[in-house]
């Protein structure tokens, strides 16, 4: 299930930075494709997801720009430096987001537990 998380990695990093819709629908279509994850993912429930996932971040969360796969470095007072890239941030009017997206197709119950195994991760981005 890796390259399903990959591919859509790969979309909603791009995705919203096309605005043609006929483009962004054959980019979604050939990122499936290259990622040979058709069989798991509909290119239009793929497509409608990108979309309820970057409208709500503009709406709830009032983000008015964002820049994917940005490169971050942090030096702890410790000394231990902290390097890598943030899948996404986004702008908003009160401060910056870090977005880390992540898919899981399990359970609820076993969401909730793979989600717990990304705190240091998430400890990180403090």
């Amino acid at each position: 299930m890796q390259a399903v998380g990959d591919a859509l990695h790969t979309i909603l990093c791009a995705v919203n930075f096309i605005t043609d819709t006929e483009e962004k629908n054959k980019m979604i279509e050939e990122a499936l494709d290259n990622y040979g994850v058709t069989a798991f993912l509909d290119s239009g429930e793929t497509a409608a997801m990108t979309e309820r996932f970057y409208n709500k971040l503009e709406t709830e969360l009032k983000v008015k720009s964002f820049l994917p796969e940005w490169p971050i470095q942090y030096v702890h007072t410790n000394g231990q430096v902290l390097k890598g890239w943030v899948d996404l941030v986004g702008e908003a009017a009160d401060g910056w987001l870090i977005i880390d997206h992540k898919s899981f197709p399990g359970s609820i119950d076993e969401l909730k537990k793979k989600a717990l195994s990304f705190s240091g991760q998430l400890a990180g981005y403090k």
